[in-house]
């Protein structure tokens, strides 16, 4: 009898580790599929359709687009601060990962000066240590009153200070340098129209606690 006995109590919890290892699955299971509903709708995933966005193994796990927003003919899209603020467009510490975690090479092309096509830099590749990269091209920046287009690469980045003038990056189109040489400057959110470049992050489910 208590040989019956000792099989039927192990059989029993054959059993029941069987539907605990099922449950503590399901449990699991159930808790990623919330996780990462709730993370994606953080994010509406359909508003960059027409964006390439680029992993560029950032310790962020930042994404960043290959190149500037651009408008249905390609061309870059020069908005006002208060139209590119609608957008996700960068912060100046994400914009600072890129320039201590990726390496920059220059984009050269030929600019015409004066009837004559002169080799020069019009942009920047920016590299991550996966070899992926994204683009900067030199398109500077315009104004609202003016045809007069400054010289060299520039783009919006997230100032929610409140004033008239808002920040962007301004990085030079020189030879010379291997990493670039860049400033953040506050410009005439007013009259000033810049290009913008997008961040996403990536989408992962929220960690799982069992306390």
């Amino acid at each position: 009898m208590n040989e019956l006995q000792e099989k039927a109590e192990n059989y029993a919890a054959e059993k029941m580790n069987e539907l605990m290892v099922k449950a503590i699955a399901k449990a699991y299971a159930d808790g990623y599929r919330d996780g990462y509903k709730e993370c994606a709708e953080d994010y509406d995933i359909d508003l960059y359709e027409d964006v390439e966005f680029v992993d560029l193994g950032l310790p962020s796990g930042l994404l960043w687009s290959s190149k500037y927003r651009i408008d249905e003919e390609g061309t870059p899209l020069y908005l006002t601060y208060e139209e590119a603020a609608a957008l996700d467009i960068p912060t100046e510490e994400q914009f600072s990962e890129l320039i201590k975690c990726c390496e920059w090479k220059h984009l050269m092309g030929y600019v015409n000066r004066g009837g004559y096509d002169y080799r020069q830099p019009v942009g920047k590749f920016c590299e991550g240590v996966n070899g992926e990269r994204i683009l900067f091209d030199g398109n500077g920046m315009k104004y609202i009153k003016s045809n007069y287009v400054p010289h060299g690469i520039r783009f919006w980045i997230r100032d929610d200070e409140d004033r008239s003038e808002k920040k962007s990056v301004y990085i030079e189109d020189q030879l010379s340098d291997i990493k670039p040489i860049w400033t953040i400057e506050k410009v005439d959110a007013t009259t000033a129209l810049i290009p913008v470049m997008l961040v996403k992050k990536h989408y992962c489910p929220k960690k799982i606690s069992w306390t």
